[in-house]
């Protein structure tokens, strides 16, 4: 009685045999496992091959190939006890092969002529699919086919980003929204300000709308106090300890530059294939910095206030490239998620 799975004490058997540990008793189970695989398998191999769903063929048919391989892996050390059986199973592999080869390819080519009839990309794509499948099944003459179901499947969308204010960061703009053309979106290809490249399914407009940066400036002031123990010598007496109030001032000043662009996306397409909706939405952050100033007695004074002088205000061209950067990672986002 095996004490494993069939499968475990096929593994465990052949890897023995291979180096050359107890040679009788590992052909005695190499065998009795693999009578049992071939026992279960067969049976579920029939009734998948045999079913009118194409995937449940494939299942076979994978079922198949791997008895073929576990017959051919251990065929040196079973004295031909099953070579019938790798003779049958593989005359029927072959020919589970080329029926899947020719449904797949029937299947594929019927659903892209039915795709391009109705502009139907996502049926285009199952088309694909299928045709892909027929030629891993040894189908090499539909090459052309795939070519053209690949290029039918693509979603072209035309993205143009301009600043409607500010020109002078419509080079920022470009340099950024250009990386559009370079994204791996599978199924969709995006052109950046080429107007008459293709014809677009979906043509996007980026309006950098109306931009406000705004300086603040303000002035705080802390006083601060604190109880100091000393010790101080004497000619006569030796040493006194003492206790006095030492204070200490902060003049802090605080800067602040808020950035703020209202962003337009505006979507022209008469295409089912374009998901994308018009929309407008705000990009906003700030830039903080903090000068502090000290006098009096530092010892009375907080520890985080004595770091002086604080990180500058961060550019209005770094702050600008920031939003731009922003607004792009959001089209980006929206791209992915629909394709």
């Amino acid at each position: 009685m095996l004490k494993s799975s069939p499968e475990k004490s096929y593994e465990i058997a052949l890897n023995n045999l291979r180096q050359g540990k107890s040679l009788e008793k590992n052909k005695e189970l190499l065998i009795k496992s693999i009578t049992t695989i071939l026992k279960v398998q067969r049976l579920e191999k029939d009734r998948l091959i045999n079913s009118a769903l194409l995937e449940e063929q494939e299942r076979g048919y994978e079922i198949s190939e791997s008895l073929c391989t576990k017959l051919e892996e251990s065929k040196g050390y079973v004295d031909g006890q099953f070579d019938a059986q790798i003779i049958s199973l593989d005359k029927e592999r072959i020919e589970v092969k080329k029926k899947l080869k020719a449904a797949f390819y029937t299947r594929g080519k019927l659903a892209f002529e039915k795709a391009k009839k109705n502009q139907d990309r996502s049926l285009s794509r199952e088309a694909g699919r299928s045709l892909e499948k027929s030629r891993a099944y040894g189908n090499e003459e539909i090459n052309d086919l795939i070519e053209k179901c690949s290029a039918f499947n693509i979603v072209h969308y035309h993205v143009k980003a301009k600043a409607t204010e500010s020109k002078k960061y419509e080079g920022l703009i470009n340099e950024q929204f250009r990386a559009l053309e370079r994204l791996d979106l599978g199924f969709a290809k995006v052109y950046y300000n080429k107007k008459d490249a293709v014809n677009y399914d979906c043509e996007i407009e980026i309006l950098f709308d109306e931009l406000t940066i705004k300086d603040e400036e303000s002035i705080h002031n802390k006083d601060f106090s604190k109880v100091i123990q000393g010790e101080q010598e004497q000619s006569d007496d030796g040493s006194i300890i003492y206790k006095e109030t030492v204070r200490g001032y902060v003049h802090q000043r605080k800067k602040k530059r808020k950035l703020t662009w209202e962003i337009v996306m505006k979507i022209n397409s008469d295409s089912s294939h374009c998901q994308l909706t018009n929309n407008s939405f705000t990009e906003s952050f700030i830039s903080r910095s903090v000068d502090n100033f000290l006098s009096g007695d530092e010892r009375a004074i907080a520890k985080k206030y004595k770091d002086l002088i604080g990180e500058p205000l961060s550019s209005k061209n770094d702050m600008a490239k920031e939003a731009i950067i922003r607004v792009y990672k959001k089209i980006e986002d929206q791209l992915k998620t629909n394709h």
